[in-house]
């Protein structure tokens, strides 16, 4: 599975999206925001995060996302609990709501890694590294088809689901169906969702593909 190096880099094909930073506190924990962010710049964000999630935090405001606009640039903050932060910088003009629907799969894959590093994710996961592994080239295949039919966002999409159904069920092939039902609900096209579901490389998994639609 991604590192939080890997997810936070992700984050750069946002469109409109200059970098990020991942912070906890008030340290800088992961960057890829452009090299004209020093160090020094970097401590003062990560510093700039923690104090106005403290002033929230003592005036009785729950975490909650925020964006600050500035004159050539806008800040996307999104908390992950327990001190913990990424933000975005983007482009002054970039869509929030677009931004906010293609950071909303990687702020999840951030918290539940959060979540994992403290030991609080409840329910077994089953070795998820060693699945993926082992069925490393039907993986990418069903990736991709899902990827066709849902756009950039899909890859994402696809591991927060695996990673969920793993969680919940264990990661064994034989119980691949209840993941297979996720994504195909993801995909809005009728045609679409046949041809994910029906694809050969689902190979044993149990569970019936639906009738293709006749609309």
């Amino acid at each position: 599975m991604k590192n939080a190096e890997q997810i936070v880099n992700e984050l750069k094909s946002i469109d409109g999206c200059l970098g990020a930073v991942l912070t906890r506190g008030s340290e800088c924990m992961v960057s890829c925001l452009p090299s004209v962010v020093d160090r020094g710049r970097l401590g003062r964000v990560a510093a700039t995060i923690h104090k106005l999630s403290l002033t929230a935090a003592k005036a009785g405001y729950p975490e909650s996302d925020v964006c600050v606009r500035y004159a050539n640039a806008a800040l996307f903050i999104f908390p992950l609990g327990a001190g913990g932060y990424v933000a975005l910088l983007c482009r002054p003009d970039v869509s929030g709501a677009a931004v906010k629907i293609f950071a909303g799969v990687a702020v999840d894959e951030l918290r539940h890694l959060q979540s994992d590093a403290q030991g609080l994710d409840a329910g077994p996961t089953g070795d998820l590294d060693a699945f993926c592994r082992n069925h490393a080239g039907r993986l990418d295949a069903l990736r991709k088809i899902f990827v066709s039919h849902v756009g950039p966002i899909g890859k994402r999409l696809f591991d927060k689901h695996l990673r969920q159904w793993a969680a919940e069920e264990g990661a064994d092939w034989a119980r691949i169906e209840r993941f297979r039902s996720a994504i195909a609900a993801e995909i809005e096209d009728s045609d679409g969702r046949y041809e994910l579901v029906s694809s050969k490389y689902w190979g044993s998994g149990k569970g019936n593909a639906p009738t293709r639609s006749t609309r």
